[in-house]
């Protein structure tokens, strides 16, 4: 199939989901789709439909990546997004779900609504201006990922959308070690290390409800100062909250590589003035020891998902160069871990 043709098939197959879906009046249909830059396991297109005397409306259409970084099930996140739709979040409404891999996207797919903003990426250092003003001034992003990380975690197991795995501390530890132990190279003793501290420091007890599983500002969407979208949601689970909380804490998911870029948790706030915003919506106290183990736990977890992505590019299973370039921000989270751990 030529890339036309190719084209012409995808608009075909959009326009009939959107149809089944009640999203398309008489003499509607889709007029273009062109893929977004970036995705490691989703990849993102934006289809433009076209309205006789209306002004056009566009779509996000998310694509399961072909091996991609997260072996995770496209069909579960498009419920994921469906149940969000009945709770108090700025996600974004789904309207058609394609599970057939055997189409001209490539993979399965699901439609959903597309919402104004735009995403930040911290790990270029021009971005982050965007952030230090809203520190330094109206802070209402910072305002929003912390009462969106509380609202998120207060939601119940018997609240969260159905599908959604439920996930053990214990679970997750030995699911990253399957995961690191499973790319073959040769091991790492910093990273193996870590893994038999996290064994040794398990929570002594638990904050059970509704994980995001990758809350980061870059997942978010931005809109005039304001957290406008929260996506990327095929990482969620029913476990510890206090997971997003250590992830989002780390230096690396505040842009760091080598060097940390920004003294400012996940970019966006001051870490006492975030936590202690988290204590006053939530009404709980925050352990910061437990926080500091998620940390740990969210950094063995990314480098187990860096070394996967890692053999699938030297198996030539995936020619994404970006999984050999992640290598590089592997001593930058040794270093985390090593900090984290008191070494």
């Amino acid at each position: 199939m030529n890339s036309g043709d190719m084209l012409e098939e995808r608009k075909r197959l959009l326009s009939d989901l959107l149809q089944a879906a009640g999203e398309l009046a008489n003499g509607e249909h889709v007029v273009s789709c062109e893929q977004l830059e970036g995705g490691w396991s989703r990849f993102s297109h934006i289809a433009v439909v076209h309205a006789p005397d209306a002004a056009e409306r566009r779509y996000v259409v998310r694509v399961k990546a072909p091996y991609g970084l997260f072996d995770t099930d496209i069909i579960a996140e498009y419920n994921v997004f469906a149940g969000l739709q009945e709770l108090a979040l700025p996600t974004p409404r789904v309207f058609g779900l394609y599970d057939a891999v055997d189409n001209a996207f490539g993979g399965e797919l699901f439609v959903m609504e597309f919402l104004p903003g735009s995403a930040v990426n911290v790990w270029r250092a021009r971005d982050h201006a965007l952030l230090q003003e809203d520190w330094a001034g109206a802070r209402g992003i910072a305002t929003d990922m912390v009462a969106y990380a509380a609202r998120i975690h207060s939601i119940s197991a018997g609240q969260a959308p159905a599908g959604v795995p439920h996930i053990t501390y214990a679970e997750q530890v030995e699911r990253w070690y399957a995961t690191y132990a499973e790319a073959g190279f040769n091991r790492d003793p910093v990273l193996e290390e870590a893994f038999w501290w996290l064994r040794d420091n398990a929570p002594r007890d638990a904050r059970p409800g509704l994980v995001h599983g990758d809350f980061r500002i870059g997942n978010m969407l931005i809109d005039s100062g304001r957290v406008s979208a929260i996506l990327d949601w095929e990482l969620a689970y029913v476990g510890d909250v206090r997971f997003d909380l250590g992830y989002v804490a780390t230096d690396y998911m505040a842009g760091k590589h080598l060097r940390p870029k920004t003294q400012l948790l996940g970019a966006v706030a001051e870490r006492e003035w975030f936590f202690g915003e988290y204590e006053r919506l939530t009404g709980a106290p925050l352990d910061r020891e437990a926080v500091r183990t998620f940390s740990v736990l969210g950094l063995v977890s990314l480098m187990a998902m860096t070394y996967k992505g890692l053999r699938r590019y030297v198996d030539g299973r995936n020619r994404d160069f970006r999984r050999a370039w992640a290598r590089y921000g592997l001593p930058g989270m040794r270093e985390e871990l090593t900090e984290l751990m008191g070494w």
